[in-house]
């Protein structure tokens, strides 16, 4: 069943009103995106008001299976977990400086977004286009950094994210 803890209760402290998170939110529910049902909630605990909220479904499998969506594998920005690095020339470089959280597979390791990395970091710009084409869900891709930016959610290109694969080609989830 639902409870508290089965949701992420964000308080939004850079828009107090929530309304900007709102119309993203509806904006991109409106287009077709794939996208956290959201809430907006009044937090009362023992008759005590502890502020207004948002109170967002959580990013997981059962998200993927409620839309129908063959989910292969799923990560979220921001909390440095992955321990993947590319080796260029004897250097190792650590090109996503935030990194990423492993949501599923459980037992999985950050490989599979690395390769995409790594691959795209030393192609060529014909070897891009082609990796983008056949792994890149692109206009997942390019509808997220437009919302974003035509609503100015600058933390959201950094940290609040998902990356998903699916059908073998990779798209985002904005959180």
């Amino acid at each position: 069943g639902e409870t508290l803890s089965s949701y992420f209760w964000d308080g939004t402290a850079a828009d107090a009103s929530h309304i900007k998170n709102a119309l993203v939110m509806a904006f991109f529910r409106k287009i077709g995106s794939i996208i956290s049902t959201v809430t907006p909630t009044a937090v009362y605990l023992n008759n005590q008001y502890y502020g207004f909220y948002q109170k967002l479904e959580p990013v997981d499998e059962n998200f993927f299976k409620s839309r129908n969506i063959q989910l292969e594998y799923l990560v979220k920005a921001g909390l440095d977990k992955c321990d993947f690095k590319l080796d260029y020339n004897g250097v190792k470089k650590f090109p996503i400086t935030d990194g990423f959280e492993i949501k599923y597979p459980e037992n999985s390791n950050c490989s599979e977004l690395g390769k995409l990395i790594e691959d795209f970091y030393f192609a060529d710009d014909s070897e891009r286009k082609k990796i983008a084409e056949t792994r890149l869900n692109i206009e997942s891709f390019t509808t997220h950094l437009a919302i974003l930016t035509i609503f100015n959610l600058s933390d959201v290109h950094a940290k609040n994210y998902y990356l998903y694969r699916s059908e073998g080609k990779w798209g985002v989830i904005a959180w």
